[in-house]
């Protein structure tokens, strides 16, 4: 199975069992502007992709970014994940109170 046909598993998983997830698989993003940042990680390999998400109003899971840290300083993965996560989840926020 390649990293796509794991990460689209993972994420369908995501979908059916959303909140109910814990660790070791989802774990809460401290210093985000949300307190329901959260990030699902994805071991292909020896790598683990993480990507950040958040539940909107709806309960839905929104999956706003990830990336592999290997290689990278920590911190700075995840001040770079945390800002791009709460930005886009900012603007889907904003765009879907427009919807209704």
């Amino acid at each position: 199975m390649g990293l796509k046909e794991l990460v689209g598993d993972v994420l369908d998983h995501l979908e059916d069992d959303g909140p109910f997830l814990g660790r070791p698989e989802v774990d809460t993003l401290s210093g985000s502007d949300y307190a329901n940042m959260k990030e699902i990680r994805v071991k292909f390999g020896k790598q683990v992709w993480r990507f950040a998400f958040a539940f909107d109003p709806a309960q839905r899971a929104i999956v706003l970014c990830g990336g592999d840290k290997q290689g990278m300083n920590e911190a700075l993965f995840y001040k770079q994940l945390i800002n791009k996560a709460d930005a886009r989840f900012g603007a889907w926020l904003k765009e879907a109170k427009n919807e209704h």
